[in-house]
C-alpha cells in the first residue's frame, strides 16, 4: 500500500476511470470526465496523497443498446500509469447499479490498513457507480466517506423526466448531505443539497500539457495572418452546450469571412453533421484525441462556452472545459454559467443573452474587433487561470481538506 509521506491517511477512490482509447470509448464515455478523475488522482498524488485502491465502473449503454451483456472485471493501467481495477457488472437495468453496487460495497468493507491509518474513501459523482452503497462500505469500515459532485442532472431539464431520473435525484438529494465533505463543481450543489456540510470548490484544472503546448503566447492571433476568423468548439454535442444556437447564429453570418470548427460526439452530432453538409464554412472534426483537440484551439481565434442557463437548469454543473480554454491563451465567449461571470468576467467575453440572434451579433463585434486587443484578453486569462486553476494547485487544495476531514472523522 502506497501511503501519503506528510500523514497517515489511506485514500480509496470510486469512479469511471477508463484508459482514454479506443475499445473503452463509446457513447457513455465522457471523455472530459474521464481526464477530470485521471488528473485529480494525480494531483493527489502529487500533493502527497495518492490513492492505494481505485475502483472504477467501465461506462457503457445498458443492453441491448449495447451489445454487451455482462461486463467482465480486469485491471487496467491508465496512460499517466495510475492501475485501477475495473469492476465486472451484469448491463441491465436495476441490476447493473445492484451488482457495481454490491462489489465496491464487498471490496471497500476488505480493504485494509495498517493500524492507525485513517481511511478516507472519495467518490465521483454518485450515480455510477452508485453512492449509497459507497456511503454505507465507508461507514462500516470506518472510513471517512467525501464525494466529488462534479455535476447533477435534474428530470425535465438536463435530462428526461423518467422515473430513473427522478430516482436518482431524489437519491442524491438524501445522500449528498450524509457525506463527511463534498468537493464540488459549483457552490450552488453544496448550498442547496448540504447546507452546513463542509465543501471545496473544485471546477477542473489544467494539465502540463496545455501549459506546455500553449507556453509561446503568439502575439498575433492566427486571422491575422490572411486566414478566416476562425471559431471553434469542443465537448459533448448537447442542446446543454448550446449546439442548437451554434448553428443558427452561424447560419446568420452568411457571406461573413468565418470558419467554424467543432469537435465532439453527443445527441446533437447529426444537427452538426447535416450544417456541415450545407455550408463549406463548418468542419466537423469528429471526436478527436487530446492532441487533435489542443491543434484545433491552435487554429482558433475564438473558443465557444455556450452552456445553457436561461433555458435549461444548469445550476449544478460548471463546465470543466471552460478551465483549459482559458489556459491556451486564446480568447474566450462564454454564456454566464456558474461562476464564471464573478471569477473570469475580466479576462473572457460574456454572452448576456442565450439566443442564436444575440450570439451572431456578437461573433460579429469580436471578429471586428482590433485582433491585438482581443488577443490580449485571452493572454490575461490564460496568466489568471495558470495562476489558480493548475492541476498541481487544486491537488493541493482538495488533499489538504482530505486531511481536513479525515482528521475530524
Amino acid at each position: 500500500m502506497t501511503r501519503s509521506a506528510e500523514s497517515d491517511i489511506a485514500l480509496a477512490f470510486v469512479g469511471t476511470l477508463v484508459p482514454d482509447c479506443a475499445p473503452f470509448w463509446n457513447e457513455a464515455c465522457n471523455r472530459a470526465g474521464n481526464m477530470f478523475q485521471e488528473r485529480l488522482l494525480l494531483a493527489l498524488s502529487e500533493a502527497g496523497l495518492p490513492a492505494c485502491l481505485i475502483l472504477s465502473q467501465r461506462p457503457m449503454r445498458l443492453f441491448p443498446r449495447s451489445r454487451t451483456l455482462f461486463v467482465r472485471g480486469s485491471r487496467q493501467e491508465v496512460e499517466s500509469g495510475l492501475s485501477i481495477e475495473l469492476l465486472p457488472y451484469v448491463n441491465l437495468p436495476v441490476i447493473r447499479p445492484l451488482t457495481v453496487g454490491l462489489i465496491v460495497l464487498s471490496r471497500l468493507v476488505r480493504w485494509k490498513a495498517p493500524p492507525g491509518v485513517k481511511r478516507t474513501v472519495l467518490t465521483y459523482n454518485l450515480t455510477e457507480p452508485p453512492g449509497l452503497f459507497t456511503l454505507i462500505a465507508a461507514r462500516l469500515s470506518g472510513a471517512s466517506p467525501i464525494a466529488s459532485v462534479n455535476d447533477i442532472f435534474v428530470p425535465g431539464e438536463t435530462v428526461a423526466d423518467s422515473w430513473s431520473r427522478r430516482l436518482d435525484f431524489w437519491l442524491q438529494r438524501r445522500l449528498i448531505p450524509r457525506f463527511d465533505g463534498l468537493s464540488v463543481a459549483s457552490r450552488r450543489i453544496a448550498e442547496q443539497f448540504a447546507p452546513g456540510i463542509p465543501w471545496v470548490r473544485n471546477e477542473g484544472g489544467v494539465g502540463d500539457t496545455v501549459v506546455s503546448r500553449f507556453e509561446h503566447h503568439p502575439s498575433v492571433p492566427p486571422s491575422a495572418v490572411g486566414r478566416p476568423f476562425t471559431i471553434a468548439f469542443a465537448g459533448s454535442l448537447t442542446k446543454i452546450n448550446g449546439i442548437p444556437e451554434i448553428v443558427a447564429a452561424f447560419a446568420q453570418l452568411d457571406g461573413r469571412e468565418l470558419r467554424l470548427l467543432v469537435a465532439g460526439r453527443g445527441p446533437e452530432e447529426e444537427v452538426i453533421q447535416r450544417a456541415a453538409a450545407g455550408d463549406a464554412r463548418i468542419d466537423f472534426r469528429g471526436y478527436l484525441s487530446e492532441n487533435e483537440v489542443l491543434e484545433l484551439y491552435g487554429e482558433a481565434d475564438l473558443l465557444l462556452n455556450l452552456r445553457i442557463t436561461e433555458r435549461i437548469n444548469t445550476d449544478y454543473f460548471f463546465p470543466s472545459k471552460l478551465v483549459e480554454y482559458l489556459a491556451t491563451g486564446v480568447p474566450v465567449l462564454s454564456t454566464g454559467t456558474g461562476h464564471v461571470q464573478e471569477e473570469f468576467g475580466e479576462v473572457l467575453f460574456l454572452l448576456d443573452e442565450e439566443s442564436p440572434e444575440a450570439l451572431a451579433e456578437a461573433l460579429t463585434h469580436l471578429a471586428s474587433m482590433d485582433p491585438r486587443a482581443r488577443w490580449t484578453r485571452g493572454a490575461a486569462a490564460r496568466k489568471q487561470v495558470l495562476s489558480t486553476h493548475q492541476w498541481s494547485v487544486q491537488g493541493r487544495k482538495l488533499a489538504a481538506f482530505i486531511r481536513q476531514i479525515a482528521e475530524q472523522g
